[in-house]
């Protein structure tokens, strides 16, 4: 009931209080917030401890502090955020433009970004789904192209070998291959969270040397 989920809540926080103390008295000054949910920033404050984050999801770290400011300076490594994605030239012809031409009826949803509050009423975002249909359908042309009529499990499994980087949209550069887990992301996005703005700035890529 209630007053278990109030119990719970409050055992978490006496948690976090006797974690910021452990973790100021042995110099931290970075925290890597895995756990989210709740407002770990502010009761790490309230205890006096306040380092710098890093977020799973910075989005989400950021919309769940009480007080923003303690977070200017976050950090989180990932794909591009959809700010980015709606501002991509090359995105928004390659792939909004073609479900907008054949879904005419959503041209007027699709025209923008909703808030989350928006999404929350029920509005459509449809920048992640068509971002991940898109990369999907240009991922397999282009293996396809590559193993030919004959499209089998092995000749599939050869054209990855032989596709090296594939530029996705939203995630950057991926290299894939037969020997491993279907997961070849080579290049990852920082991003920042500006408390002064309330904007989180995508920096330059890391990419990782296959």
């Amino acid at each position: 009931g209630s007053g278990a989920d109030g119990g719970d809540a409050l055992a978490r926080d006496n948690e976090l209080r006797l974690q910021a103390e452990q973790f100021e008295a042995a110099g931290v000054d970075l925290v890597f917030d895995l756990r989210g949910g709740g407002d770990t920033v502010g009761i790490f404050a309230q205890a006096g401890f306040t380092p710098r984050f890093a977020f799973k999801a910075l989005g989400a770290g950021v919309d769940g502090a009480s007080d923003r400011t303690l977070l200017d300076g976050a950090l989180s490594v990932s794909e591009l955020n959809e700010q980015a994605m709606i501002a991509d030239e090359d995105f928004q012809t390659n792939c909004m433009d073609v479900v907008r031409a054949a879904n005419p009826d959503l041209v007027d949803e699709m025209a923008f970004l909703p808030t989350g509050d928006q999404q929350a009423q029920g509005q459509p975002n449809w920048v992640n789904p068509v971002m991940i249909a898109c990369d999907q359908t240009r991922l397999l042309d282009a293996i396809g192209e590559i193993a030919g009529a004959d499209l089998t499990n092995d000749t599939f499994l050869a054209a990855l070998d032989r596709l090296g980087p594939f530029d996705l949209y939203g995630y950057g550069l991926a290299t894939y291959a037969s020997d491993r887990k279907w997961d070849g992301l080579d290049e990852f996005f920082i991003q920042v969270y500006d408390a002064v703005s309330d904007s989180i700035e995508v920096l330059e890529p890391v990419v990782v040397d296959r």
